[in-house]
């Protein structure tokens, strides 16, 4: 946390990303507009360049996170297959016949 006087007979208060502007007249504190701070650079802070953009568009960033799992996921069906558990058995499209010769002797719905 800062305290730092400015021109404006006034004090500004810095606490993480939220900047509040007291003024020593009035006595009201106004919060900035960058409640984030500046947008960081993805190859100098790429750790707070992810939590920067979860917290401004977390909709976008889910998405992303989403898209992005998809083609690992896609490479680990052959490991799931002969490690953890095989495919199951398709299910039936008909009925399945018994596999023994037709009774001759059932008449009407007796079959």
């Amino acid at each position: 946390m800062e305290l730092n006087k400015n021109n404006h007979d006034g004090y500004t208060v810095n606490i993480h990303f939220l900047e509040l502007q007291v003024d020593s007249q009035d006595k009201t504190m106004v919060a900035s507009d960058k409640v984030w701070g500046d947008k960081p650079v993805y190859y100098k802070q790429p750790i707070r360049w992810f939590r920067y953009h979860a917290h401004v568009n977390p909709a976008l960033f889910t998405a992303v996170l989403l898209g992005a799992s998809a083609p690992v996921l896609l490479l680990l069906v052959p490991f799931r297959r002969k490690y953890l558990y095989p495919d199951h058995e398709p299910v039936p499209f008909v009925y399945p016949l018994p596999q023994r010769p037709r009774d001759k002797n059932l008449t009407g719905y007796d079959d």
